[in-house]
């Protein structure tokens, strides 16, 4: 309802103009600038795509997006932002019609669209789950719902209705990601403990992930991939065109450049800070949960009875005896712990659990509905 009321305002703005619709009249303040920007960057992909990740590898495995979207930022502020802005382009690919000509701002609009269907269908599909989650519909239905809303605020006002709604669900989201985060790690198990699934525990996060292939011993750490995540965020979202779009309707060259300052030091600061939750979901939902599924003998049909080692070795081996089980990760995971479904949740301000009850003491540790409802909007 808000996002339609804003497009409904920006429409009266926009009127016939491309200049308003595809820019907003090149007069963006800094505080629209900076919101905008980092509403792109901690989208639903970063938010609850980072948690996801976190929950079925490990935390940096999600902090990966943020960081790698927030790095974007700040290369394009140190870099290119300045210059664009002073261009006074109407959209990206006009940048190549001017250096390189009509080809290849042909080749690079067709690219560039491609890419960005990409980039919103993954939205599309985290808002529609969060909605079909919430709501109990299919999750199709949620995407259809999702697209419908984006479709009409976003036609009516353009690049005007998209940015001051992106204000609004900043000051909603980030506030809610932030207590949200905040309120998890101070209340929740941050990780999980030891377990037939985590015979040596496990931690929040594991510092060397980064920097070590052998970090998370004796489980692989995919290192390369999220360096190359990184790496592909960071420089691919420099073509980006939400992105872009921001810099070219900035009221002045130096807007744009603190705009994307601040909109990659927000992304990192929440998106990362957010990325710490995911321990807490691997606790309660992991594989060492009460709610864990297996895929039985999933790693070998074949098991060592008498087992040796070394040349010589008459072991017994017996064929379809049950093994091992390849942990099913709960697709729903991040929303059933930001949501409580139980009959009794904690009431909209008992931060503390004495509503009755108790603080966190259920099985299910259901979720304030306050601070649970604000990191789903988030």
């Amino acid at each position: 309802a808000l996002c339609a009321v804003i497009g409904a305002g920006a429409m009266k703005v926009v009127g016939a103009s491309t200049d308003q619709f595809f820019v907003g009249g090149r007069n963006m303040p800094l505080f629209v600038v900076a919101a905008t920007l980092a509403s792109q960057s901690l989208d639903s992909n970063a938010a609850l795509g980072n948690i996801d990740l976190g929950y079925f590898y490990h935390t940096w495995d999600g902090a990966c997006l943020p960081i790698g979207l927030g790095l974007s930022l700040i290369l394009n502020a140190i870099f290119f932002a300045y210059k664009l802005n002073e261009m006074r382009l109407l959209t990206l690919p006009d940048l190549f019609a001017r250096k390189f000509g009509p080809l290849s701002e042909c080749i690079f609009a067709v690219l560039s669209i491609t890419s960005f269907c990409c980039l919103l269908g993954g939205n599309l599909v985290g808002c529609g789950r969060i909605i079909g989650y919430v709501f109990g519909i299919n999750v199709v239905a949620g995407i259809w719902i999702t697209t419908l809303a984006v479709w009409v605020y976003t036609v009516a006002g353009g690049i005007v209705s998209v940015a001051y709604t992106d204000v609004a669900q900043a000051a909603i989201g980030w506030t809610g990601l932030v207590a949200g985060s905040i309120y998890v790690l101070t209340t929740m198990p941050q990780a999980p403990g030891v377990s037939p699934a985590y015979p040596l525990g496990d931690s929040q996060q594991v510092s060397s992930q980064m920097g070590s292939a052998d970090a998370l011993a004796p489980i692989p750490n995919a290192i390369v991939l999220n360096w190359a995540t990184i790496i592909v965020l960071g420089f691919g979202n420099l073509c980006a065109l939400d992105f872009q779009a921001r810099v070219f309707g900035s009221r002045t060259p130096r807007i744009a450049v603190i705009g994307c300052i601040i909109g990659g030091l927000v992304s990192w600061t929440i998106g990362v800070l957010f990325s710490f939750t995911s321990g807490s979901i691997r606790a309660l939902y992991g594989p060492s949960s009460p709610y864990a599924e297996f895929v039985a003998d999933s790693c070998s049909n074949d098991i060592t009875i008498i087992g040796c080692f070394g040349p010589g070795c008459n072991a017994t081996v017996v064929s379809g005896v049950p093994t091992c089980g390849e942990w099913k990760p709960d697709p729903f995971a991040a929303l059933k712990f930001w949501t409580c479904t139980k009959p009794n949740c904690h009431y909209m301000f008992d931060f503390d659990g004495s509503g009755g009850l108790g603080a966190l003491q259920d099985g299910f540790f259901p979720m304030n509905s306050f601070i649970g409802g604000g990191g789903v909007i988030g």
